[in-house]
Protein backbone atom coordinates (compact mmCIF):
# COMPACT_ATOMS: atom_id res chain seq x y z
CA UNK A 1 0.00 0.00 0.00
CA UNK A 2 0.67 4.16 -0.44
CA UNK A 3 2.40 5.18 2.22
CA UNK A 4 0.18 8.38 2.17
CA UNK A 5 -2.82 6.35 2.39
CA UNK A 6 -1.66 4.30 5.27
CA UNK A 7 -0.61 7.74 7.82
CA UNK A 8 -3.65 9.17 6.42
CA UNK A 9 -6.11 6.37 7.64
CA UNK A 10 -4.02 5.14 10.74
CA UNK A 11 -2.94 8.85 11.96
CA UNK A 12 -5.26 11.06 10.50
CA UNK A 13 -5.34 13.69 8.32
CA UNK A 14 -3.48 16.35 10.30
CA UNK A 15 -0.29 13.65 10.37
CA UNK A 16 -1.20 13.35 6.40
CA UNK A 17 -0.83 17.02 6.08
CA UNK A 18 2.37 17.65 7.59
CA UNK A 19 4.40 14.74 6.32
CA UNK A 20 3.01 14.97 2.41
CA UNK A 21 1.52 17.87 1.40
CA UNK A 22 4.03 20.15 -0.13
CA UNK A 23 2.62 23.66 0.48
CA UNK A 24 1.34 24.82 3.91
CA UNK A 25 -1.81 25.88 4.22
CA UNK A 26 -3.28 27.97 6.52
CA UNK A 27 -7.40 27.48 7.28
CA UNK A 28 -8.73 30.20 9.91
CA UNK A 29 -11.39 29.62 11.85
CA UNK A 30 -13.68 32.59 11.52
CA UNK A 31 -13.72 35.71 9.22
CA UNK A 32 -10.97 38.18 9.71
CA UNK A 33 -8.17 36.02 11.61
CA UNK A 34 -5.73 35.84 8.87
CA UNK A 35 -4.18 39.25 7.31
CA UNK A 36 -1.91 38.98 4.27
CA UNK A 37 -0.41 42.27 2.94
CA UNK A 38 1.46 43.41 0.56
CA UNK A 39 4.18 45.73 0.31
CA UNK A 40 5.33 46.04 -3.14
CA UNK A 41 5.81 49.80 -4.27
CA UNK A 42 4.04 50.76 -7.44
CA UNK A 43 5.14 52.85 -9.91
CA UNK A 44 2.61 55.85 -9.37
CA UNK A 45 2.29 58.41 -12.67
CA UNK A 46 -0.02 61.57 -12.21
CA UNK A 47 -1.28 63.25 -15.00
CA UNK A 48 -1.43 67.13 -14.23
CA UNK A 49 -4.52 69.25 -15.01
CA UNK A 50 -2.35 70.52 -18.26
CA UNK A 51 -2.00 66.71 -19.50
CA UNK A 52 1.46 66.45 -18.83
CA UNK A 53 2.38 63.19 -16.45
CA UNK A 54 4.03 64.65 -12.86
CA UNK A 55 5.11 62.61 -10.12
CA UNK A 56 3.19 61.99 -6.88
CA UNK A 57 3.30 64.62 -4.59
Amino acid sequence: MDPALVTLALEGPAAYRDRYELVFRHRAERPNVTWQADHTELDILITGASGTPTGPG
